[in-house]
């Protein structure tokens, strides 16, 4: 493992970890005891500086260290690590389920889009992703609403806003279309 900072938590790291500590009755000093024995070099004022949020710099030893100590998931402590490895789990799972393609092998988050029609049609955004893929030639969503969007050369800004609400809704009843399809 390394020495270097992991992430700057700001006070998100102490709160879980004051949460966590409470939950289990802990003293501040039997957190850093329990520290110490999986190499941490803590003290009760170091475990007193996260929980306060006078230091918010966190190592990968520290991070993985303390949620090893807590008996908790590494993500709990970063809510956007455990979306990813979510993303991951479900890629994995279109993967095993035959859909195959190379959008699966890019990126894993979702884009805003995407995130919104998966809201709307009450889907995953990886479904989403890659009925996008097999009905847009390999196009995601947004990248499918800008091609269309860019498409319309000669109007105002407002009007291409506008207009790019209207191109998403379309392109949201395409895809519920599909959706359907395959539901029957």
């Amino acid at each position: 493992m390394s020495n270097r900072p992991a992430k700057t938590s700001g006070p998100r790291f102490g709160s879980v970890l004051k949460q966590e500590r409470k939950r289990l009755g802990w003293s501040q000093e039997e957190v850093a005891h329990l520290g110490r024995t999986v190499g941490l070099d803590w003290t009760e004022d170091v475990v007193s500086m996260f929980e306060t949020g006078r230091r918010t710099h966190v190592t990968v030893d520290e991070w993985f260290g303390i949620a090893e100590v807590l008996g908790v998931p590494k993500s709990r402590f970063f809510p956007e690590i455990r979306r990813e490895e979510r993303a991951a789990h479900r890629v994995a799972d279109l993967r095993a389920a035959g859909v195959t393609g190379p959008i699966l092998d890019t990126e894993v988050t979702a884009t805003e889009a995407e995130r919104h029609a998966a809201r709307v049609l009450m889907v995953s955004t990886e479904v989403i992703r890659a009925k996008a893929f097999q009905l847009w030639s390999g196009r995601r969503l947004d990248q499918e609403r800008d091609r269309r969007v860019a498409s319309l050369r000669a109007i105002s800004a407002s009007e291409r806003q506008a207009r790019r609400g209207h191109v998403t809704r379309e392109l949201l009843t395409e895809l519920s279309g599909v959706l359907k399809e395959k539901r029957k």
